[in-house]
């Protein structure tokens, strides 16, 4: 059986949309995490790449609830990386491309 994005957005949000208000969306144009008070969050995740959404959905099991009361789980992305940054980026993306 062929995994595509749909069906991991259908698995995902069937288990967590209720018990975490949070929900996995395709679509954009760049991955974002949109921390919702009172509402549902999302979880954007690039066009509709299934990669992209299990590469998301690592992020979101790794920040944790505090992590999750931010947009972006409070990491910045700097698109043009000096070479401290880029440093920087690989230590923050280490874990989510391990899991």
């Amino acid at each position: 059986m062929a995994v595509n994005s749909d069906s991991v957005v259908s698995v995902f949000n069937a288990l967590f949309s209720e018990p975490y208000k949070t929900r996995l969306l395709g679509g954009a144009t760049e991955p974002f995490y949109e921390h919702v008070p009172g509402g549902i969050h999302q979880i954007h995740f690039r066009a509709d790449y299934v990669s992209s959404a299990l590469h998301e959905v690592a992020h979101w099991c790794i920040a944790g609830g505090t992590r999750r009361q931010i947009d972006d789980y409070g990491y910045f992305y700097v698109s043009q990386r000096n070479q401290d940054q880029q440093h920087q980026f690989q230590m923050v993306e280490r874990r989510p491309q391990a899991l």
